[in-house]
């Protein structure tokens, strides 16, 4: 069998065989025995390269695999057979210890003030996954780890519970579940947490899934039933939206949940801005209504206690320099009822007891509601003008 090295092209590209190779070798040798010398100066003068000859040799540009007699590495050991051991090291070990994890990768759980808006079941199930997480199974690091999780209000309680009570997680986490999440009825954060659960509705640009958990949450706090649940996640969506909703008749809070997501993907919740719209006019016509009645109710309450006022009291209230009708004081019918008054052009008295101030039109067939006069209305009365100036 021939093998072969092959070159770039236009370069050098012999095609060599091993019997070429052997002949060659032999006529060389026939002829140094011929010569008998061998490797003198002149002969290696004359084989010598020169450097020309090594600048003028190309460079190869494939792989020489093929080549026979190629020296190869010393094959690796095979360890297959050997034990394999997988490294267990704690995250929070010695050997490699938080120092050394980068910032990114680090996962931070939320911290707990202990107030009547905070779910403190969630805090403790975070910090309980934390815990796992970092390997935080000495109880002395994982009740260091929770105090550094605690400001405010929550922090406070920490600091006056005991020597004993922080030295034992079993005991602190006991006590702390009795503190922040056994609650009885008539505490301020069950009155609290039902008083945003029966408020929450849905606000314009949340989404339904942050209003499904945030009811959600609420309700387990408070241990309500899931159909008080179903109901009240109903009556916090849109009025048009609800109707949607109910008009699939959920059973389930998931299947309400879906159909609430279909009502919004239909167009539907455009309309809880123009809703809110209308009720917030609405409520402001009702107070308006509200006001208007209220003055209504002031002036018949005035009028009726100007209507009480008697004729001999305004004649009191009269200066003294005006004459008296003596025609009142006799035991006589008078006899002005026939006449008309040349002010007023009102029938039944003369014009100077008529009470009509002159200011405002006269109306012969008008009959005043205060002092009974016809002629004028009760709005161009003395007697309303001699009330007001009396009680300013």
């Amino acid at each position: 069998m021939s093998k072969s090295v092959t070159f770039e092209e236009d370069k050098i590209n012999p095609n060599i065989s091993e019997s070429s190779i052997e002949h060659m070798y032999k006529e060389h040798s026939n002829d140094l025995s011929q010569s008998r010398y061998l490797l003198s100066d002149s002969f290696i003068s004359k084989q010598a390269i020169q450097e020309d000859e090594f600048k003028s040799l190309p460079t190869p540009t494939r792989s020489f695999d093929n080549i026979t007699n190629i020296p190869k590495s010393t094959p690796r050991t095979d360890i297959s057979h050997l034990p394999f051991t997988r490294s267990t090291t704690s995250l929070m070990s010695s050997s490699y210890s938080p120092a050394s994890i980068p910032m990114e990768k680090i996962v931070k759980c939320r911290e707990f003030s202990g107030y009547p808006q905070e779910n403190a079941a969630k805090f403790m199930a975070e910090f309980e996954s934390y815990s796992t997480l970092y390997d935080l199974l000495d109880s002395k690091r994982k009740i260091a780890a929770f105090h550094l999780h605690l400001k405010g209000p929550a922090l406070t309680w920490f600091i006056n519970v005991s020597n004993t009570t922080k030295s034992d997680w079993t005991l602190l986490s006991a006590l702390f579940k009795r503190h922040y999440m056994d609650f009885t009825g008539q505490s301020s954060t069950m009155l609290m947490t039902n008083e945003i659960f029966q408020n929450i509705r849905l606000s314009s640009g949340q989404a339904i899934e942050d209003f499904y958990c945030n009811l959600v949450e609420k309700a387990q706090i408070l241990s309500k039933p899931e159909h008080e649940i179903l109901s009240k996640f109903i009556n916090g969506l849109p009025d048009k939206m609800a109707f949607f909703v109910r008009a699939g008749n959920p059973t389930t809070l998931q299947a309400a949940l879906t159909s609430s997501k279909m009502a919004e993907a239909c167009g539907y919740r455009t309309e809880a801005i123009s809703t809110q719209a209308i009720k917030s006019e609405t409520k402001a016509v009702t107070d308006s209504k509200t006001e208007i009645d209220d003055l209504k109710d002031q002036i018949k309450t005035l009028t009726s206690m100007v209507a009480n006022i008697t004729v001999k009291t305004n004649d009191n209230q009269r200066p003294n320099y005006r004459r008296q009708d003596y025609r009142q004081a006799s035991n006589y019918p008078p006899r002005q009822d026939s006449r008309e008054c040349y002010g007023c052009r009102g029938q039944g008295h003369i014009h100077r007891d008529c009470n009509w101030t002159e200011t405002g039109p006269p109306n012969k067939s008008a009959t005043c509601q205060l002092c009974s006069q016809q002629g004028h209305t009760a709005q161009f009365c003395k007697t309303l003008q001699q009330f007001q100036s009396g009680k300013g």
